[in-house]
């Protein structure tokens, strides 16, 4: 693969881009401006350091690596879970205690988020 020349441009003749995979990929989950469910982990961001924001990775499928590989999952089905991902944002001041519980738990917490939008 020379992913790294091509850049997604189509020149490695391959029959579906690794890097524009993510683009096809439909999430499908209707629009909404609430969530209720597991919390298997968090993103912090790095943008806008030392003010970064953070919040609750939330999905519906398990988010273990390991167990795609054994389920023998191809990488467009992996890219599909991660783009059905929702990412909650605050600043992590607010929310630092509750981030902190989430990433050190060893099962996924069960969370309710609201959001300004409807994320779809």
């Amino acid at each position: 693969m020379r992913c790294a020349e091509c850049k997604g441009r189509g020149l490695c003749g391959l029959s579906r881009c690794p890097i524009m995979s993510r683009f096809y990929a439909r999430a499908p989950v209707r629009p909404s401006d609430h969530y209720q469910g597991a919390a298997p982990s968090v993103f912090v961001g790095s943008h806008g350091y030392p003010k970064v924001s953070g919040g609750p990775l939330m999905i519906n499928d398990a988010d273990n690596p390991p167990d795609w590989i054994a389920r023998g999952l191809a990488i467009e089905d992996i890219v599909g879970i991660r783009a059905r991902t929702i990412r909650g944002t605050a600043g992590t001041g607010r929310l630092t205690d509750n981030l902190q519980e989430i990433a050190l738990s060893s099962r996924p917490l069960d969370v309710e988020v609201r959001f300004v939008k409807p994320v779809a």
